[in-house]
């Protein structure tokens, strides 16, 4: 941790944290947290990105960790934090990045690649895929108890949360996420009242982690993570350069959905992302299930080993890089290499199944674990996609 250097980038007259790590010199990535996050919820991947080659970049959004809290916190929006971020790209000089969103950083990500597609190599996002017009309004379809629904009411979540200090309203937030059901809420009961307060916190997030974010969360207070993104989502987003009926994100692009995580459990959501219907607006897009991965899948599996599956193998056609091979991109990035075999290099690895990246389920631990042979950091599954996305941009 201690090689992650903290800046801060002023704009429109708010300083904004952003943390980093890597030579300037070397292709940026830029990760987007989500709620009740801040830059820390990077902190595995940053550095080993880093060492992978790349100039990793986590900022605090306006109102969240270190940035200064907006002076008018109740009209911050989506698009100020679109804006932030290509104000923070610029500031830093940076023209062109891959670019990361968990949770609601997601849509963040998304709305950058359409406000400023020339400046996105490509797009990974976790637990969230591209929201297509109107799909917020199934929020409609949950009980009224439904925790969105809940903090979207003014006045309500802050006077629940009030009850308690920062740090005692990021750890039940982050025993509710870490479950698979919806957080739900009876008619006479709060949000923070489902969690018990002897339940334990996630094996894989510690007391000292909630200590880091309960610090700068009793600095930041939660007005505006409570603005954007719960009290924001009916705005309205449109591209200044595409038809808003007909969105489409070009960038090549990976989805990491972990099949625990609750928010697969809202209304169509599953079957958007599973029947392909989420590929309308991202074409580029492949997705990869983990099936015991929950709503913090890069925190819970900072270290978890997969094996790959379907050994498909291409090099560069038609201007983009087939990404289905996750064994061959990790031997690329460990030996070094430049380039992808050629199409008629003998593959003398055992026979695998073919299966099609976009129903791809990775396989349960008991399956990792007969498969050592092509073990592989799930980090690295990240820097697999950064080796795609560099050479789709070169080829193209």
């Amino acid at each position: 941790m201690e090689q992650i250097k903290h800046t801060y980038v002023t704009v429109n007259g708010l300083k904004l944290h952003v943390a980093e790590i890597g030579s300037d010199s070397s292709p940026a990535v830029i990760f987007l947290h989500g709620f009740p996050e801040i830059w820390y919820t990077w902190r595995h991947q940053m550095i080993d990105v880093a060492n992978a080659g790349f100039r990793v970049i986590a900022p605090d959004y306006r109102g969240y960790g270190l940035s200064d809290i907006p002076a008018q916190p109740e009209k911050a929006s989506f698009v100020d934090l679109v804006n932030d971020t290509a104000s923070i790209l610029e500031s830093l000089v940076i023209s062109k990045v891959f670019v990361i969103g968990k949770d609601f950083g997601a849509m963040v990500a998304y709305t950058f690649a359409l406000f400023h597609p020339e400046k996105v190599t490509g797009i990974i996002t976790l637990g969230v895929p591209f929201m297509r017009p109107g799909f917020h309004k199934t929020h409609l379809a949950l009980p009224e108890g439904f925790y969105i629904r809940r903090w979207q009411e003014p006045g309500r979540a802050e006077a629940d949360f009030g009850r308690f200090d920062a740090k005692s309203v990021v750890r039940n937030i982050y025993i509710l996420f870490s479950k698979s059901e919806i957080p739900m809420a009876n008619e006479n009961q709060e949000i923070m009242d489902l969690v018990d307060p002897t339940t334990p916190l996630p094996s894989w997030f510690t007391e000292d982690d909630l200590a880091v974010y309960g610090e700068l969360y009793q600095k930041s207070g939660f007005q505006t993570p409570l603005k954007v993104p719960y009290r924001s989502f009916g705005e309205t987003i449109g591209s200044p350069q595409q038809d808003p009926n007909d969105l489409k994100i070009k960038a090549p692009a990976l989805l990491i959905m972990g099949e625990e995580d609750y928010v697969f459990k809202f209304p169509g959501m599953e079957e958007y992302v599973r029947s392909g219907e989420v590929k309308k607006y991202v074409p580029n897009l492949e997705i990869v299930y983990l099936p015991d991965g929950c709503h913090f899948v890069h925190e819970q599996f900072p270290d978890q080993s997969v094996a790959g599956r379907g050994r498909k193998r291409g090099p560069i056609s038609s201007g983009k890089m087939d990404f289905v091979s996750f064994p061959l991109a990790f031997l690329l990035f460990q030996s070094s290499l430049l380039s992808l075999p050629a199409n008629n290099r003998k593959d003398t690895s055992p026979p695998q199944q073919v299966v099609s990246p976009s129903t791809r389920r990775l396989p349960s631990p008991p399956q990792v674990a007969a498969a050592a042979s092509h073990r592989r950091s799930y980090r690295v599954a990240f820097a697999c996609f950064f080796l795609f996305a560099a050479c789709f941009a070169t080829a193209t």
